[in-house]
């Protein structure tokens, strides 16, 4: 779904001068308030926000479903998605928090199975040359539990 808005708000971007020369015609049946709306530039930037906002959902998609995502790399890229919401400031904290909250997904509540065991320091435990080591056994436990395609292994 974000991928596709994405695709979606990139798409106006690319046509917006088309756009914005169609409405400014005579015979166009659009409200004033929505002629001025779609012909400010503000309307655009805060477009341009939300564009800049979900590439790196749609970029995040995008690795996921590549031939080469391993369950480590998934978990980074999660991590990195998290703290991206997190410290955008282009949007309102409302939506942040909304985005945030976003894990309703397969492959967000499968990466979520690893956060108590990452963030509650378990690993730090077994050294840092073991760390992938037990992330890729842990991997292939949840993947013979049926969590995990066999190709994400």
């Amino acid at each position: 779904m974000m991928g596709s808005s994405y695709s979606y708000i990139n798409q106006l971007f690319f046509t917006k001068s088309a756009i914005r020369s169609t409405i400014a015609e005579d015979h166009l049946n659009l409200d004033d308030r929505m002629k001025s709306l779609i012909s400010s530039d503000t309307f655009w930037n805060d477009l341009g926000k939300i564009q800049n906002f979900l590439e790196n959902f749609a970029i995040f998609i995008k690795k996921l479903e590549g031939d080469k995502t391993f369950l480590s790399t998934a978990y980074f890229e999660y991590q990195q998605l998290k703290a991206y919401v997190r410290n955008n400031t282009d949007l309102p904290e409302n939506i942040r928090k909304e985005v945030e909250k976003f894990g309703t997904n397969r492959c967000c509540l499968n990466t979520r199975i690893f956060d108590p065991i990452i963030e509650k320091e378990t690993l730090s435990l077994v050294g840092e040359e073991y760390k992938n080591i037990v992330l890729t056994k842990l991997a292939k436990y949840v993947g013979k539990t049926g969590s995990f395609a066999h190709s994400h292994l």
